[in-house]
């Protein structure tokens, strides 16, 4: 779950208004946008920097704290997280399950501040023990 980013990007030459406006959109979790189901291993990545990744899409959290960015990791490569994803897929081809954006923008996902700093922190703590 954890990952790291393997590439400089630099915009294209007469791009970089649109390159600014991309990257003004980064983040720290990542989740993918294409999911090969027989051999994805996970559905979502936390970075150490914000960045942004092709068939990756960034996710903000409302809640940016750290503890809940990896809470959100976890949940979302769980089983029930995956469950989630897969309702919210388009339905066109199932061994290659591909998210819309707007789709993901859906995905029902645990309410951290409501659930409290404890079981965000408790989330956390597995995810540091699993990445």
């Amino acid at each position: 779950m954890a990952a790291h980013t393997d590439v400089f990007i630099k915009p294209k030459s007469g791009k970089q208004a649109t390159g600014r406006n991309y990257w003004a959109q980064r983040g720290a979790l990542l989740l993918s946008t294409r999911l090969r189901l027989n051999t994805a291993r996970v559905a979502a990545v936390m970075l150490e920097q914000p960045a942004l990744g092709s068939p990756w899409v960034p996710c903000r959290p409302y809640d940016e704290h750290p503890n809940t960015i990896r809470a959100l990791c976890l949940f979302l490569n769980s089983s029930i997280g995956a469950l989630v994803q897969f309702g919210q897929r388009a339905h066109n081809v199932l061994s290659r399950a591909p998210f819309s954006i707007d789709a993901q923008r859906s995905i029902p996902v645990p309410n951290f501040p409501a659930l409290g700093g404890d079981v965000r922190d408790a989330l956390a703590a597995a995810y540091e023990e699993l990445q």
